[in-house]
């Protein structure tokens, strides 16, 4: 590939930026060696270090961290066939107290990934937390997790140390400097998951690049730059990512057994909802779906205590929330209106359930109205209601095996 650049005649320069000084149709890279080199646009993609994508609100993300080891090992438990995606037991902290307090409430789960026998990735996680979970706990708990498995090491191939941060704000959009990656904001705030989004990403900075540069009118700098962010971060994606956000803000507030609830319900749900969450794929109105399947299914695996933070209660907002008062989002033109507005919300009775009617009003969906029935308080699957065409539409529901309805259950009773 770097062949391939040379032979196109990308030349490399490596030095470190100090400065840019941007101009009407061009800007100027400052390099700590003296050199200065004239770009059209400037693409940083320095992950977090965020030294020429600029930020105008306070940065206070989550962050996940890890370490993990390619090893060789005598033997070890797992099926060589499967890889072991989240093992949030703690049964191997039994005879270490003090490390199961604090695992209990901030908890790192165990990735596997055998090649052989005797040849395995292992990786320790703390998903989310702030602060970052100390790089020392994380490794103490993977010694005691392996001590426990009776997995002994004989050489480590490669190790592993990441600290991702997770969430906060994006940068100013748009702005002259276009970024992509860390930098731009693109990790997925509820998984530190990134490299796919990137990747699919990079053919839209590109394309945009190119049709501008390509243009035969006269393009200015900030004109360019504004196309290109606007191209990576197109309303629907900044919607999403405040969903994902919230969902991190959910996640923070979760000790060992709510997360082990929270991870029972979401890997419950019909694969096209977790695959989709976990690649970026899912927008509005399947977002709205996700979430609701996601509290039906918690409601139906276990009860929660009116004050408990886990789900489904205080996570309603993981719903509304992303979407009342699009101005929050940079909107403009015909974005200019309220992605949702709350009908109505019900305090049915303080032991059994909250419900809420939610109308997408935005032009670029159709009008989906939950319902409530006259006789349970409860959305219904049997009411079929207009779109905005007119035509009459069943209401997309999901639901409770027993009841065949849907509500949001926000404490330890059932209805």
């Amino acid at each position: 590939m770097l062949q391939k650049y040379i032979s196109n005649g990308v030349k490399f320069h490596q030095a470190k930026v100090i400065k840019v000084i941007h101009e009407e149709s061009k800007s100027l890279l400052i390099c700590n060696d003296g050199v200065s080199i004239q770009a059209s646009v400037v693409l940083d993609a320095t992950g977090f270090s965020r030294c020429l994508v600029q930020y105008d609100k306070p940065y206070d993300p989550g962050y996940q961290v890890a370490y993990g080891i390619l090893a060789e090992v005598e033997e070890h438990p797992f099926d060589v066939d499967k890889m072991v995606f989240m093992d949030w037991r703690d049964s191997h902290l039994n005879n270490n107290l003090e490390l199961k307090e604090s695992n209990s409430k901030i908890p790192t789960f165990l990735y596997a990934m055998p090649f052989s026998s005797d040849r395995i990735f292992l990786e320790e996680t703390s998903l989310v937390a702030r602060p970052g979970v100390p790089m020392k706990d994380i490794q103490e708990r993977m010694v005691a997790r392996l001590r426990h498995l009776g997995i002994k090491v004989k050489s480590i191939e490669e190790d592993e140390r990441c600290v991702i941060p997770m969430g906060g704000p994006l940068p100013v959009l748009p702005q002259r400097v276009v970024g992509i990656g860390g930098t731009a904001g693109m990790v997925h705030p509820s998984t530190g998951y990134m490299v796919a989004r990137t990747l699919a990403a990079a053919p839209i900075v590109a394309n945009s690049i190119v049709q501008y540069l390509g243009s035969d009118r006269r393009v200015s700098g900030g004109e360019l730059s504004d196309k290109v962010w606007k191209d990576l971060w197109p309303i629907e994606r900044r919607r999403q990512r405040e969903f994902f956000c919230f969902g991190m803000d959910v996640l923070l507030k979760l000790d060992l057994p709510a997360t082990r609830r929270f991870f029972d319900a979401f890997f419950n749900l019909e694969p096209h909802y977790w695959h989709g969450f976990l690649s970026s794929r899912l927008f509005l109105p399947e977002l709205l779906l996700f979430g609701l399947s996601l509290f039906s299914h918690a409601s139906n695996t276990s009860s929660y205590d009116a004050g408990n933070p886990c789900l489904p209660g205080l996570e309603l907002s993981l719903f509304w929330e992303p979407y009342v008062g699009c101005n929050k989002f940079g909107c403009d033109g015909d974005d200019d209106l309220e992605i949702m507005e709350i009908s109505w919300i019900e305090a049915i009775n303080p032991v059994t359930y909250n419900c809420i009617n939610l109308s997408l009003i935005n032009n670029r969906y159709e009008q989906h109205h939950f319902e409530k029935s006259s006789d349970t308080h409860l959305w219904t699957d049997s009411d079929s209601i207009p779109s905005l065409n007119g035509t009459p539409k069943k209401v997309p529901v999901l639901h409770q095996p027993q009841q065949g309805k849907l509500g949001i259950c926000n404490s330890s009773s059932s209805p």
